[in-house]
Parts: structure tokens; sequence; C-alpha cells
């Protein structure tokens, strides 16, 4: 069943492609983004049918713009590089009961995505520290009745019951449920009231997940150089993003769109793959991988390089495309990247004294460069950096992030700018490597 859906879901994406045209265009661009961050594909989430159908559109476009798969496989699925994905997923509804009541869930009550075995569990209520005891709750529901987390995780860890160890059910008044290794659930206002006033001392819950074995795939694909000198560079992003959350109001906007995390980056990616498919790199072979999973721990480019199409030591370097979707004005304002890993290798200043309009990571605190799918080649020794115009706009793992917040003639301008510096690399001007660690002196006598 589930191949027929898969493949019911693969067949609608080609009918989306625009006409592509060799160049990087501003209306392609937007294209891309908008198809990839609709509503209809729930923030492509890894394992999900929106996702699969999110990489057969990128397989599409590929193909349609004249790169080669490096995979065998059946008619339209050769760019689709199956990638093994086990998550734990809700078997059954979850239920809930108060007083012998059904409490409706998203309204009265959210969960975790954890199992919660079927039970009745008595109510601890605790409004200070002194209420929470140290033992015997393994079989109760503890409501920790304060709003700030900081509070929340502390009453936890004083009573020795640190992330709600010892406790069978942490209940919180935060949606975003924490602690989110244990069990737990959030309650409504309305019904934290009722708890308040000893109306509910005890709830009935079940919640029950299982493993499932996901579909899921990266999409890769290779454009061969006129003259090969042996080498290759790949050019990435991720196209998942984060799964629709089941918090909220009634109507409440349930899902993360992602456009700029990183419909954007894919969408720059495909463009560059468009170009320079059609003006061929003149040294060296274009390898894009258009990666799943990448928020939920680097999975798809990590799987890639257990088993790379390409090999690592015929890698030079992974370019990475994170969040260009917005301006930074750190980095300039319109038009202008940023580039992490910048004292690492010496591409960036390579590429500046070109005239790219490119600077070095304006934030190093944030630690971005070991925060994308370019620092898993890295630690597979690999150079790996990730052009980017992340401004640390709120939007970021909201569902904020929406297509009309893209700024599309600065995604244009970006796109242009990578196009200059990859051709520069592809064609054996540029030709990066690592800066030497200086060495640490040894101390004396």
């Amino acid at each position: 069943m589930l191949f027929v859906l898969t493949l019911s879901v693969l067949a609608a994406a080609g009918d989306r492609l625009p006409k592509l045209s060799p160049e990087i265009t501003a209306s392609e661009l937007e294209h891309h983004v908008r198809t990839l961050a609709s509503d209809e594909w729930r923030g492509r989430f890894t394992g999900t049918p929106e996702a699969v159908a999110a990489g057969r559109y990128l397989a599409e476009v590929l193909k349609a713009s004249g790169a080669q798969p490096l995979h065998p496989g059946a008619q339209g699925l050769e760019y689709l590089e199956p990638v093994p994905i086990r998550r734990p997923v809700l078997s059954g509804e979850p239920r809930a009961l108060a007083g012998g009541q059904a409490l409706k869930h998203g309204t009265d009550w959210q969960h975790a995505r954890v199992s919660i075995p079927k039970a009745s569990y008595p109510l601890v209520l605790v409004t200070k520290p002194e209420d929470l005891p140290a033992q015997g709750l393994e079989s109760s529901a503890v409501l920790l009745d304060t709003k700030d987390r900081k509070t929340a995780r502390e009453w936890l860890a004083n009573a020795g019951h640190r992330n709600g160890e010892g406790i069978g059910v942490v209940v919180t008044l935060d949606p975003r449920l924490y602690p989110l290794r244990r069990p737990a659930i959030s309650l409504s206002e309305a019904l934290t009231a009722r708890v308040r006033a000893r109306e509910i001392t005890a709830l009935e819950l079940e919640v029950r997940y299982e493993q499932k074995e996901l579909e899921a795939y990266n999409v890769i694909a290779r454009i061969p150089a006129l003259e090969p000198d042996g080498q290759a560079v790949v050019l990435s992003a991720h196209y998942d993003h984060l799964q629709e959350h089941d918090h909220g109001p009634e109507g409440a906007d349930t899902i993360f769109n992602g456009a700029d995390d990183d419909a954007s980056g894919c969408a720059v990616v495909l463009e560059l793959a468009g170009y320079f498919a059609a003006q061929r790199p003149k040294k060296r072979d274009l390898i894009v991988l258009l990666a799943t999973g990448e928020e939920i721990g680097l999975v798809g480019t990590n799987h890639y390089l257990d088993q790379p199409p390409v090999p690592l030591e015929k890698t030079l370097i992974n370019i990475n495309f994170e969040m260009l979707g917005r301006s930074d004005p750190l980095a300039g304002g319109s038009g202008k990247l940023w580039l992490t890993g910048w004292e690492e290798t010496t591409l960036g200043p390579q590429w500046a004294a070109l005239g790219i309009a490119l600077v070095q990571d304006p934030r190093p605190e944030q630690n971005f460069y070991r925060r994308s799918d370019n620092y898993a080649f890295v630690e597979r020794g690999v150079m790996g950096q990730t052009l980017s115009s992340y401004n640390m706009h709120k939007d970021y793992h909201t569902v904020d992030d929406e297509v009309d917040r893209i700024e599309w003639e600065h995604l244009h301008k970006s796109a242009l700018a990578g196009q200059a510096g990859l051709r520069a690399l592809f064609d054996g001007e540029v030709t990066p490597a690592w800066v030497p660690k200086p060495e640490k002196k040894k101390a004396g006598r």
C-alpha cells in the first residue's frame, strides 16, 4: 500500500514544473520556493508522503535541467537515493479522560511524542518546590503549575527528578512539552483551573507509539566536467523541515513551511544546477545533494557520506546553501552573503579577491559552521562550508517562516553571486585548501 501511495504522490510532483531556462531567473527561484514551502506539503518533514513528493519535485527539476542521475533505478526514481529512517509513529488515537469524561485532544490537552501506558494517573499539583516529593510518583501525573520552563526544570532537578525521571507523566502548562525525554502532556488553561480547584484529581491516559520504517530519499545528480581533473565539488541544501505541530487553538496555523529554512537554499541549488548543466564545468564535476533529515541530525547527508557515489578522496569541497531568503545587514544587505568556516580554508579569501559579494560569518558565537550539513563533510575529512544570509530573524523554526517573507531580489542576487564564485571553482581558477592549524608550543620546564 505504501508503494502505491508513493507512486501516486511522486507522479503529481512533475506536474508542478515551471518552464525552465538555463539562466538563473528570479521567477524560477520564486516558483521553487513557493512549491516546496506550500501548505500542501506541510513542512516536508522527513519520512512523510509530503517530503517524498517534495523530493520527487526536486528530482524532476534536475532531470529537466539536464543533470545526470548517479543511481540506477526505475524511470523517474533514478535521482532518488533511499535513506533508512526509523521513527516512532502514533498508533491509534491518543486518549484522555477526566472524571469519566473524554477530553478533546488538541484543545483540552496535548502530548509529547512518547508512549504513555494505559492507566489512571492520580494528579499531584505542584505550586512550589516542597510540593514535589522525591519518591512515589512512578504511577502519578505531576502538574508543574508554572509557565516558566527554567523554574519547572529547577523543581524537577531539586527533587531528584531531572528531566522527569521517576515520574509517570509530567503535566505542563507549556504546549512545547518540556521535558521531552519523558512521557509528558500539557493541559489547557480551562482544564488547569479545574485541577487547581480539585475538581479533577486523576487522568486516564493512553498514548501508543510504535517504531516504523519510513520512506525517505536524498536527491542526487551529477554534471560532468568537460575536461575533468578527477575532482568533484558537492553543492548541497536540505529540503526537509519540521513536523507539523498539533498545539494551539482550533484554526491556528500548524504548518512549519520552512520557506527560508531551507526551501530558499534548495531553490538556489536547483538554479545553479540548471545553469551549469547548460554551461558545463570545465575541470571539476558538480554533484548535487539535496538532503533529507537535516533537521533530525544530518541523517541524509551522513547516509550519503557512508556510501558516497564519488569517493571522498576525490571530493574537493562541499558548498552548502542554507537560508538565503532574507538579507543580512551584517553581511552588507541585499545580495550579500556570508560564509562559515572562513578561517578553516582558503576559499573565502580567494572568492573575496575575485570580487564575490560575501564576507566572513559575522556571528561566530552562533557556531553556524557546525550547525548544518557541511559539517558532516568536515567530520569525514572533506572541506565543507555554508553560504547563508540568515539574519537571526525571529521566524526561524516557527510557523511564520512563510513564503511571502522571502526577499526575492536578494535571493536572485545571492544565486548570481554563488554562480560567479562556483564558476571560478569549477573551472580551476580557485582551488581551496585547508588552513594549517598553528602548532601548540610545548610548555617548558
